[in-house]
């Protein structure tokens, strides 16, 4: 066997074997949320889904209560030993879609949303490896990238989202690389059930004069985020209008703290004085959006920067999301992916060690804050300053 091979065997077992390390941690919390609907650091922490829960109930039962936080927090103690509020702060499409769980117990519907997400993300992973063309090696390292991937434990332990949003990508992505514009500008439309992840889509699609599925993506969106709106009345709206405000003004919060994210917004938060914050932020995101705009207009006429182009573009959204929590990082499967076709058949080991250290690196976040955003902002400049080469040549 090659020198390289035996090397590459053996860093892909200590990636495999600190994932299952992991792994055995996101099972002792599952457990716990399961079997008691906390996890083992309550009472000083919850679990995300008491509010997912707590949504699909109040939908089903009282809509017009959906973003009142006095009735969520008297379900959330019914359901959870819960000290404080824990607000819905989803648009009402999401509860819709979690509606079907409020016929559940609790248990139940968290068992149920971990089998979705389960499948969501196997969906995903198997489409990303048979559409991109994959070879073993670089399906290895994909899934190993998977494993070691923090957001992706988040996302089980606390039954969140963000596997339904990856999958959503992914068939965006994909759809758009086979020219399917009805399909892409559908796929994009439903990414209102968490709209910081919509507006770069649509953007993109814009940029490429793509009108067909740009009409369609908003028209899908405008359908289901409106419908969902007269559901829940004109009170329930008003509420999520005022929680919105609150989340964007307001860093004090306990379920809000910048200083915990990952993005542009928690470099400024942290490192910045509070007079400096706003235009930091502002400013960065709109040079990351500047420069995520200058790539996709150069690679207009370059399809064979697809790839490239969309890494910029899927990291970029991610700095500029104004709420970005660790299992949000799970969307970092969709640039690792194009990352690794990149290679032929084998990918160095080094760099297929080095992406799942990037994938577990928000573990340090609480001893070494913003280490995940800075990292988020190193890899965007240098693969923009990558890309950029290529296009100019």
């Amino acid at each position: 066997m090659h020198p390289g091979t035996i090397w590459s065997n053996r860093l892909k077992a200590v990636a495999f074997a600190f994932g299952l390390v992991l792994s055995l941690f996101s099972a002792l919390n599952w457990w716990s949320i399961y079997d008691r609907h906390a996890p083992p650091c309550s009472p000083e922490c919850a679990a995300d889904f008491v509010t997912f829960y707590t949504a699909a109930k109040l939908l089903v039962d009282h809509p017009a209560a959906l973003y009142d936080l006095d009735h969520q927090f008297a379900d959330q103690k019914r359901i959870a030993p819960s000290q404080e509020v824990l607000p819905f702060v989803y648009p009402p499409i999401t509860a819709m879609l979690m509606a079907p769980l409020a016929w559940l117990p609790f248990s139940n519907a968290f068992l149920a949303m971990t089998l979705l997400n389960g499948t969501l993300l196997w969906l995903s992973l198997r489409n990303l490896i048979h559409q991109l063309s994959l070879s073993q090696d670089q399906s290895h390292w994909l899934i190993l990238f998977t494993l070691c991937n923090y957001g992706v434990h988040q996302v089980f332990y606390q039954a969140q989202v963000s596997v339904i949003i990856l999958f959503f990508l992914t068939q965006y992505i994909l759809s758009q690389k086979q020219g399917n514009d009805g399909r892409t500008g559908a796929w994009a439309g439903l990414l209102c059930v968490k709209p910081q992840f919509f507006p770069m889509p649509c953007f993109y699609l814009f940029l490429q004069g793509r009108w067909r599925g740009l009409m369609v993506g908003i028209f899908v969106s405008t359908a289901l985020t409106i419908g969902a709106f007269f559901l829940v009345g004109a009170e329930a709206t008003q509420h999520f209008f005022l929680l919105l405000q609150r989340m964007m003004t307001n860093d004090h919060d306990w379920w809000n703290q910048a200083r915990s994210m990952h993005n542009l917004r928690a470099l400024a938060v942290y490192w910045l004085p509070p007079e400096a914050q706003a235009y930091f932020w502002w400013s960065s995101c709109g040079l990351v959006i500047s420069l995520v705009v200058w790539i996709n207009l150069r690679a207009r006429q370059r399809p064979d920067t697809f790839a490239a182009c969309w890494i910029t573009n899927m990291i970029g959204l991610l700095l500029v999301s104004p709420h970005l929590f660790a299992h949000d990082l799970t969307i970092l499967i969709l640039p690792c992916a194009l990352f690794l076709v990149r290679f032929k058949k084998s990918v160095p080991a080094p760099v297929g060690m080095s992406l799942t250290c990037v994938a577990a690196l928000p573990i340090l976040n609480q001893s070494l804050p913003t280490i995940t955003a800075t990292a988020l902002l190193s890899l965007f400049l240098l693969h923009f300053r990558s890309t950029a080469a290529t296009l100019t040549r």
